[in-house]
């Protein structure tokens, strides 16, 4: 199951953006959601899994909303070996 929890509760103090979000699973940080000013018009959302190496494209996009980038990244994350 994947989580989002605050990136201002999940990790280091410091200056987060309240759309600012780390995917867990478990207790495992596995990705980043956060609104970007760089997306893309109309995708300001971008999503991308960290816990990959090496990274592929298929592991970011930028999605309208919030919920759509969590169900982006879900399904990258169910393509796991």
């Amino acid at each position: 199951m994947l989580i989002l929890k605050s990136a201002s509760k999940s990790g280091p103090s410091g200056e987060w953006s309240a759309d600012d979000y780390d995917v867990f699973e478990s207790d495992r940080q596995v990705g980043r959601i956060m609104r970007s000013p760089q997306a893309p018009q109309g995708e300001p959302w971008f999503w991308t899994i960290t816990a990959r190496r090496p990274q592929s494209t298929g592991d970011r996009g930028n999605e309208a909303t919030r919920e759509l980038a969590m169900t982006a990244f879900k399904a990258a994350w169910a393509r796991k070996a």
